[in-house]
């Protein structure tokens, strides 16, 4: 699942480097007359679109129960929507009204924000995560603490607090390696949280 985020964060990037020049080729079009492509005017313009075909990509299913990810979808459909109104009055009328231009400059900067947010949403499940045993890192737990901590403050109910060390994990690495090392953390991690379980032998 962590490769999957970091992967998605990557390729979000190119996607937004697309929409970035289609929003450059549509602002074109509507200022200086350049020519206008023709899926713009598609009711599915924005399924038609590089960030579209990027966003409605098989492998991004694993992202289709976040609702972040949908709401993205909702405004770009919005977005193009408005988009296609735009381009539709410059074909048939000459001059848009700056009404109707504001309405969707404000459509395309909430569809920017929420991108923005679920970079940050990814960027968060990547960075509280260890990538090699999957458990929380330093900074998650510091976090989880201070809510502990607030939560016990508040309602006066205890709060328990366990540590653990593995004995002779230096002598791990040095007789039998890193990988081997590394194993180790991971069988025991899986151990503790259920996550899996640990081979005998």
């Amino acid at each position: 699942a962590d490769q999957n985020f970091l992967r998605l964060i990557g390729d979000l990037d190119d996607a937004i480097f697309s929409h970035q020049q289609w929003l450059k080729h549509l602002h074109k079009a509507l200022i200086c007359n350049d020519e206008i492509h023709a899926d713009d005017l598609q009711a599915d313009a924005h399924r038609l679109c590089k960030f579209g075909g990027w966003y409605y990509d098989e492998k991004n299913d694993f992202m289709r129960d976040d609702p972040g990810f949908l709401l993205i979808d909702e405004l770009h459909a919005a977005m193009h929507d408005k988009a296609r109104d735009l381009l539709s009055v410059r074909l048939n009328v000459g001059a848009v009204e700056s009404s109707h231009y504001d309405c969707f400059i404000d459509s395309a900067n909430h569809f920017k924000q929420q991108i923005r947010d679920v970079q940050t949403e990814l960027i968060g499940k990547v960075c509280l995560v260890d990538q090699l045993t999957g458990a929380w890192n330093r900074y998650a737990m510091v976090q989880q603490l201070a809510r502990e901590i607030e939560r016990m403050q508040r309602t006066g109910h205890p709060c328990s607090l366990s540590m653990m060390d593995i004995d002779h994990f230096k002598q791990v690495n040095d007789q039998h390696g890193h990988d081997a090392g590394d194993i180790v953390l991971q069988k025991v991690i899986q151990q503790v949280t259920g996550s899996g379980s640990v081979r005998q032998g």
